[in-house]
């Protein structure tokens, strides 16, 4: 069944302030037509792909993406930044997939139902005119005498040559065409356009063996005028597009082989090889910016940094791909100059006991990862959320984004579903904080790293202590379940000597009698560890512990570094007041019908509350 969420704010009169979240039934085998898969004619699997039942399945998605939009364009309403109330239209949706898998399938319905959209294609970069014209030059720089390649570079944008001036080198007489070029400049009559070309050509030719090749790269677009003298040869609709394709190739230099290959000769074998590449290793043609008004479709990982009104998650309930077969189990923490362990596996039966701690370890860092890429799905939104997904026999409620997001709408419960005239403002907050809170795996386990300044200078000792003891009673603190001691201190990367005593503290904590009603959970509704939430102004903060009660809710605020005296907890606690009343404030908008109270855990598991 349909569920939904309607967060709204306290303000009174029309639908002002109003958050939706929608998570679509998921498409069932059932409701797609089965007789569109029977053969009607024998196949020729060289020219026709088979089509199986999850392609038909992601297909009445598709459709259903496409049906739906139709519906929302011009009817439903958003407000700007200004408040002012406005019909949503193609530009404000963002269409995001977990993979790409049946990406053609979804674009295939757009096309079909006419609605305009923009989607960075995977694994065509290499395969676009523009950078093809670029490979040219590459390779002519490398062999002056790849007489083709030089005829493509001087016909392209860069040079923008005529067939005249092209007819003009095939009868200069025998040799290669770069030998004819330079005796031309030198001596006889040559358009403008030639002129230049011998010029800049000649001139990156001496800098090949001596540059780098991103600096070879930046010193060819800026001479050559590449970008403008590219963007003025195409039409307008294709101007965004081949800027973008211009600039990722420009980054390509950077991003193979995280640029280990400064020599340009190793550069282009490299890109060669992926040009021969899958489209999944192949490099992405470039990002667009703003191209009218078009809905964008960008995969999770790519839309980092992106937010839109409206975001429509696409097949949330794919299952997690478990790699069964064989691989390299490595263990090598940055500080150590040698791996901590190195082996080879095959399936999970020829393991052995021996290596559990290393594949537990490495399992939770996958569930890490994964709530990182979900928590950065859901943060896209800024006023609306829409997940829909086909059945998955082999997706579970711990591996379903669909299941873990549909989940925590039935948690806050179906407080109604808004119709055609919905009308929603800016305040993302108001639809990301109930249901962020509801997700438990988001709130546990993801890590988004706040901006800010570096702290200067070495870490002191008592410092990196705390960050430790951070991550131990992160780990072990409930709802999370007991990790293995092994396990957790492999996970860390940390000797048994810095380990045993981070250990023996945590455990102590959490152990207090004084504390236990924080840490049980049959004494509290819901914990979580390592809470983050967004401030007014856009900053990322993360509370250490929150526990909700059936009346209350306590912000605990644990300090490692502080060694005072009972009597001293008072001064010990004053440079942390200011603090913990934001977070007070905070938790107080997202539980509103409950008290906040906040308090400082010591790392002898001594507690000082925090008074208004």
């Amino acid at each position: 069944s349909r569920r939904t969420l309607c967060a709204a704010a306290p303000t009174a009169g029309v639908q002002q302030g109003t958050a939706y979240g929608e998570v679509l039934p998921l498409v069932d085998a059932d409701s797609t037509d089965n007789t569109q898969l029977l053969p009607t004619a024998l196949r020729n699997p060289l020219q026709q792909p088979l089509s199986t039942q999850e392609e038909s399945r992601h297909e009445v998605e598709a459709r259903l993406l496409a049906d739906k939009i139709h519906a929302l364009i011009g009817t439903w309403k958003l407000t700007d930044e200004h408040g002012r109330a406005r019909p949503a239209a193609y530009r404000d949706i963002m269409i995001l997939v977990r993979s790409r898998t049946h990406l053609a399938i979804y674009e295939q319905a757009l096309k079909a139902a006419q609605i305009p959209f923009v989607s960075s294609r995977q694994g065509g970069l290499l395969d676009t005119l523009e950078a093809d014209d670029l490979l040219a030059l590459l390779e002519f720089l490398i062999t002056p005498f790849a007489d083709l390649r030089l005829a493509q570079v001087l016909r392209s944008p860069l040079f923008a040559c005529t067939d005249a001036d092209l007819m003009l080198l095939a009868q200069q007489g025998e040799g290669p065409w770069w030998q004819r070029l330079r005796h031309m400049a030198g001596s006889g009559p040559v358009s403008v356009a030639l002129l230049r070309a011998h010029a800049l050509l000649q001139s990156w030719q001496a800098e090949t063996d001596r540059l780098p090749v991103h600096d070879l790269l930046d010193r060819i677009y800026f001479e050559g005028d590449l970008m403008r003298r590219y963007q003025a040869a195409v039409p307008d609709a294709l101007r965004a597009g081949v800027a973008a394709n211009l600039q990722a190739f420009m980054e390509l230099a950077l991003n193979v082989e995280s640029g280990r290959y400064p020599s340009l000769p190793r550069f282009f074998s490299e890109l060669i090889d992926l040009r021969c590449a899958t489209s999944q290793e192949a490099p992405d043609e470039g990002l667009i910016g703003e191209v009218g008004d078009a809905l964008h479709i960008h995969s999770v990982h790519g839309a980092k940094g992106l937010e839109a009104p409206i975001v429509w998650l696409l097949n949330a309930n794919a299952a997690d791909k478990h790699n069964d077969s064989y691989g390299v189990l490595l263990d090598w923490p940055p500080q150590d100059a040698a791996p901590a362990h190195f082996s080879l596996y095959t399936t999970k039966q020829a393991r052995g006991k021996q290596r559990s701690r290393y594949f537990d370890a490495e399992e939770m860092h996958a569930r890490r990862e994964d709530a990182n890429l979900l928590y950065v799905a859901m943060t896209r939104a800024r006023q609306v959320l829409i997940v829909s997904g086909c059945i998955n026999s082999k997706a579970t409620d711990a591996s379903s984004w669909y299941q873990k997001i549909a989940q925590a709408l039935e948690r806050l419960g179906e407080v109604g579903t808004l119709g055609d005239n919905l009308l929603l403002d800016s305040a993302s907050a108001s639809l990301q904080r109930p249901l962020m809170h509801a997700v438990p795996d988001v709130i546990e386990l993801t890590h988004p790293l706040p901006t800010g300044s570096r702290e200067a200078g070495p870490v002191s000792a008592a410092r990196h202590y705390g960050v430790n003891l951070h991550a131990v009673l992160e780990h072990i603190a409930p709802p999370q379940p007991m990790p293995d001691k092994v396990t957790l201190q492999t996970l860390l990367r940390l000797t048994d000597e810095a380990f045993a005593p981070l250990w023996h503290d945590a455990t102590q904590l959490i152990n207090a009698a004084h504390l236990r009603r924080f840490y049980d959970p049959s004494q509290y509704v819901r914990a979580y560890n390592e809470l983050p939430y967004c401030t007014a102004s856009g900053e990322i903060r993360r509370i250490d512990r929150l526990v909700e009660f059936s009346d209350s809710v306590w912000v605990l605020d644990y300090k490692t570094r502080e060694s005072v005296p009972p009597e001293n907890l008072a001064q010990a606690a004053a440079p942390y007041r200011s603090q913990l009343r934001e977070y007070r404030a905070a938790m107080q908008q997202a539980y509103p019908d409950k008290a906040v109270h906040c308090a400082l855990v010591f790392a002898d598991a001594r507690l000082y509350q925090i008074e208004q």
